[in-house]
């Protein structure tokens, strides 16, 4: 129960906290701005990576040949604005590609590897002597320096997200179990970045025509109310045909549309969509107990087990051979 101190303790610093949010809120930048801003970024840590590869061929080489830098650097120079038209190609900039990091890596590993098909073919073309040590050193500093800097990002955008801000907001359609366990995962979990603003509800509707065009129109009617960008279907809260006709009109508006897959905890690289006649199914791959998965695995954490016992058996040994110690 607050007390009237505790309120008169409290009311000064409240004017400090909201001009603290509102501070934090003009820094953060908004949806629109995210992508652009994010592409300069992407661009000076390419930038980076190409400093850093030829400071590593120089270094590498033993000496510093000022006519070969200077045309590496050239080289570069030209091949500078094509990461980016390469970066958005590899769909870098669109965050339902990219929404685990082990994704996005690949996405950045091919990127980097379309980067020196460009650097191989502007040589080509220059007629610029490109060095294989150079072009080794471009594709390691990129992978590594963006990967860095898309890790910085991606904590970046939690955080903001957790303090409400970079939110998409959307509307749920459906009024069952799973409709009310998408909105309180959402709710209870900001770092997933969507804003639950309304939900539709289309039980008992029925599958007639009218109870069709009526969910169409009452969704529509929320999402511009409510000036959400995406909608939100429960597949097992609306049946086909009102879900078909729903998500071609919203698509036809321009609202992203999602829609559950009515499976949890299942590992996502285990599920394919792909097309059964005129619908789209999702296959979900078996689990392998056995075969070359399951040994490479076993491989693997050997191995880690054995570095961790290299690294760790200096000090081991240092402790066995102390005197005093218990393993004298």
């Amino acid at each position: 129960m607050t007390t009237f101190a505790d309120t008169e303790f409290i009311a000064p610093l409240a004017p400090q906290v909201v001009a603290g949010e509102a501070h934090q809120a003009r820094l953060a930048p908004s949806r629109a701005m995210l992508k652009p801003l994010l592409a300069v970024v992407d661009v000076l840590t390419t930038v980076a990576a190409l400093a850093a590869a030829i400071a590593g061929t120089q270094f590498l080489a033993g000496r510093v040949a000022i006519d070969s830098d200077k045309r590496s650097l050239a080289l570069l120079a030209l091949t500078l604005p094509g990461w980016p038209a390469i970066y958005s190609h590899q769909r870098l900039y669109t965050a339902r590609y990219v929404a685990r990091p082990l994704e996005e890596f690949r996405r950045i590993v091919r990127s980097c590897a379309l980067g020196l098909v460009m650097l191989a073919f502007t040589a080509y073309i220059t007629k610029i002597t490109l060095s294989r040590v150079l072009v080794v050193m471009v594709f390691l500093s990129a992978v590594l320096l963006l990967t860095i800097e898309r890790s910085i990002a991606r904590t970046y955008f939690r955080r903001l997200r957790v303090r409400g801000q970079l939110m998409r907001p959307v509307v749920v359609v459906g009024d069952n179990a799973e409709a009310d366990a998408i909105t309180a995962m959402l709710e209870s979990n900001p770092h997933l970045g969507y804003e639950v603003r309304d939900v539709v509800d289309c039980s008992g509707r029925g599958t007639d025509r009218l109870a069709v065009l009526s969910t169409v129109r009452d969704t529509l009617a929320a999402v511009h109310a409510t000036g959400a960008s995406g909608v939100i279907i429960a597949a097992t809260a609306v049946d086909h045909e009102t879900s078909n006709r729903l998500i071609r009109v919203l698509t036809d508006e321009g609202v992203h549309v999602e829609l559950s897959s009515t499976l949890v905890d299942i590992a996502i690289h285990r599920l394919v969509v792909r097309p059964l006649g005129r619908m789209p199914v999702m296959y979900v791959q078996p689990v392998q107990r056995a075969g070359w998965r399951a040994k490479a695995k076993r491989s693997l954490d050997l191995a880690v087990a054995s570095l961790g016992f290299l690294a760790v058996s200096p000090v081991l040994l240092v402790r066995c051979t102390t005197p005093g110690t218990l393993c004298r």
